[in-house]
C-alpha cells in the first residue's frame, strides 16, 4: 500500500509519489501531466470531455494495446502500464508509416487533431487490425476533424496495407518486467487536502473499503466520472473507490447455461464477448461513443448510473438477465427488469457493488435485434433504443423480452406487447400490430434529441424493422 505510481512513458521508467506532489493526485487527468509536467505537448488539449479524440493516447496492458482519451484517463490508472504519446512514433527522427501516409495523402489540415488521429491508427496498426475502410471508420469514431478532412484521412489509413515493410506490423513489446508486474500488485491509498483515493487490487478489499466508508464513489473506466469531477457534479467529500484494476471483476467466461462478464469488462471486451453468441448486439454497440470510450468505460458503470438512455441497460432487458450485487455479507441477483427502480435510482444498497451481470445462453431459433437512434452515427446520447430478443418454434414466438431506453424515466419493456406476440406467428402484421400496443406503453418527453411524436413513431417502425431483419436472418 502507498502513494506511489510506476509505469512507462514512451519507453523511459516513471516513478512518481503523488504524496510529495503539489500538482498532481490520483486523478489528475493524464492530459495534464503529459502537457505541464512532461512539457509532451504534441497531446492535444481539445474538448476535455472525451468527444474530439485531440488527446488520444495509447495504453499497453500485458494482452493490448489500446486508445483512449487522456483527458478522461487519471494518473493513478497509468500504475503498471505503458503509455505511448504521438512523440513516441518519431523516436530516434524516423517517421511512422502512419505519419508518413497521412503526409503523402495530404491527410494533415491544421494538424490540431492529427495527433489523435495517429494514436488511434496506431494502437489499430500495433493489435494487426485489417486497414479497411470499414475497420477505419470504427477506429476513428471517436476523432473530429475540425477541418472535415475525413476523406484524406481515410485514404492515408487505406494506403497503410500497401507498405509492405510495415504492414503486419513487426514492432514487438512492450515488456512487462518485474517493475510494472511489482507495481500492478500494489494498493494505491491517497489522502490530501480533503480527497481520498483507494486503488484496491483484490475484489474482497474493495468490499472491505465499500463497507467501511460510507460516503464513497465508484470510479471504474472513469469516462463519466472525470467528467463530473470535472463540472463539480461530485464532490471531494467522498471516498474514491477506483476498482478499474481489480481482475475478478474482469472476467468473461461461458457456462452450460450463461454467460458471465464482470462488472469492469469494457464495453469493447464485453463486445467482442458477446457478439459470439448475440451477433445482433454488434452495430448496437459499436454505436457505443467511441472506441476510445469502450476501451475503458465498464459495463457496470453504464448500468449503475441508471441513466434512462444508458444503452447497456435495454440490451439487458432484451437478454433476460441477471445483476449481480455482492457486499461482504454475500451476493444476490436482480432480475434486470427490476433493477432501476426510478430516475436514475436503483436496488444497489450502500455497501454493494455490480460485480457482473448473467446472461441466458441463445438457443438456435434466438433472434436479437437491436437499433440505436440518435442524431449522429457515432459519439452521441440515444434519443431512444430499442432491443427485442425473440426464441420461436418454427414461425411461432415462444418467448421475447424487449428493452427500450429513452422513452421514459427509466429504461423499461413492453410487456403489454411481449404478451401480444407469445404464441402468435412472426408476421408482418403481428409485429405491426405490436409496435402499437407497444407506443401505447409510453409517455416520452420531448427534448433537444427529439419529440415525444417522433419517440412513439420510432417505437413503431422499430418492431417493423425487427420483423424484416428477423426474415432476413432467416434466409
Amino acid at each position: 500500500m502507498g502513494s506511489t505510481i510506476k509505469f512507462y512513458l514512451n519507453g523511459e521508467k516513471k516513478v512518481i509519489d503523488l504524496s510529495l506532489e503539489k500538482s498532481l493526485t490520483p486523478i489528475t487527468p493524464t492530459l495534464t501531466y503529459l502537457r505541464e509536467r512532461e512539457h509532451l505537448t504534441g497531446t492535444k488539449e481539445g474538448c476535455g470531455v472525451g468527444d474530439c479524440g485531440a488527446c488520444t493516447v495509447c495504453i499497453a496492458e500485458p494482452e493490448n494495446i489500446y486508445a483512449t482519451d487522456s483527458c478522461l484517463l487519471p494518473m493513478a490508472a497509468l500504475n503498471g502500464k505503458h503509455l505511448y504519446t504521438i512523440e513516441w512514433l518519431s523516436k530516434d527522427g524516423k517517421t511512422h508509416p502512419i505519419q508518413k501516409a497521412l503526409a503523402e495523402k495530404r491527410g494533415v489540415q491544421c494538424g490540431f487533431c492529427s495527433p489523435g488521429m495517429v494514436m488511434s491508427a496506431y494502437a489499430h496498426y500495433r493489435m494487426g487490425r485489417p486497414f479497411t475502410r470499414e475497420e477505419i471508420e470504427k477506429t476513428l469514431s471517436g476523432n473530429l476533424c475540425r477541418c472535415t478532412g475525413y476523406e484524406s484521412i481515410l485514404e492515408a489509413m487505406l494506403s497503410i496495407s500497401k507498405i509492405s515493410d510495415s504492414y503486419p506490423p513487426k514492432e514487438t513489446g512492450p515488456v512487462f518486467d518485474d517493475f510494472l508486474n511489482e507495481a500492478a500488485k500494489t494498493e494505491i491509498f491517497y489522502e490530501c487536502d480533503g480527497l481520498k483515493y483507494i486503488k484496491p487490487t483484490s475484489l474482497q478489499k474493495l468490499l472491505t473499503y465499500r463497507n467501511h466508508y460510507t460516503r464513497n464513489t465508484i470510479l471504474a473506466g472513469s469516462t463519466d466520472i472525470s467528467i463530473a469531477l470535472k463540472k463539480g457534479v461530485i464532490k471531494l467529500d467522498s471516498t474514491i473507490l477506483d476498482i478499474s484494476d481489480i481482475q475478478e471483476l474482469k472476467l468473461c467466461e461461458e457456462f452450460e447455461k450463461y454467460l458471465f462478464a464482470g462488472s469492469c469488462t469494457t464495453i469493447e471486451h464485453f463486445k467482442q464477448f458477446i457478439i459470439t453468441f448475440y451477433p445482433g448486439a454488434e452495430k448496437y454497440l459499436n454505436s457505443f461513443a467511441s472506441l476510445q470510450i469502450r476501451n475503458c468505460g465498464s459495463i457496470g458503470g453504464s448500468i449503475g448510473g441508471s441513466s434512462p438512455v444508458g444503452d447497456i441497460m435495454p440490451l439487458m432487458l432484451s437478454l433476460d438477465a441477471d445483476i449481480v450485487l455482492q457486499s461482504e455479507e454475500g451476493k444476490r441477483n436482480i432480475p434486470a427488469s427490476e433493477f432501476i427502480t426510478s430516475y436514475r435510482k436503483n436496488q444497489m444498497r450502500i455497501n454493494e457493488i455490480i460485480a457482473a451481470v448473467i446472461i441466458p445462453k441463445p438457443t438456435k431459433s434466438t433472434f436479437l435485434f437491436c437499433h440505436k437512434q440518435s442524431k449522429r452515427k457515432d459519439m452521441d446520447i440515444s434519443t431512444m433504443s430499442c432491443c427485442i430478443c425473440i426464441q420461436t418454434t418454427g414461425r411461432t414466438i415462444s418467448k421475447i423480452y424487449t428493452g427500450f431506453g429513452g422513452m421514459s424515466a427509466i429504461p423499461t419493456s413492453s410487456c403489454t406487447a411481449e404478451e401480444f406476440l407469445i404464441g402468435k406467428e412472426a408476421t408482418l402484421e403481428n409485429f405491426t400490430r405490436a409496435g402499437e400496443i407497444a407506443a401505447g406503453d409510453f409517455h416520452p418527453i420531448s427534448d433537444i434529441r427529439g419529440s415525444s411524436e417522433y419517440r412513439l413513431q420510432m417505437v413503431k417502425n422499430l418492431f417493423i424493422k425487427c420483423y424484416l431483419d428477423y426474415e432476413s436472418y432467416r434466409k
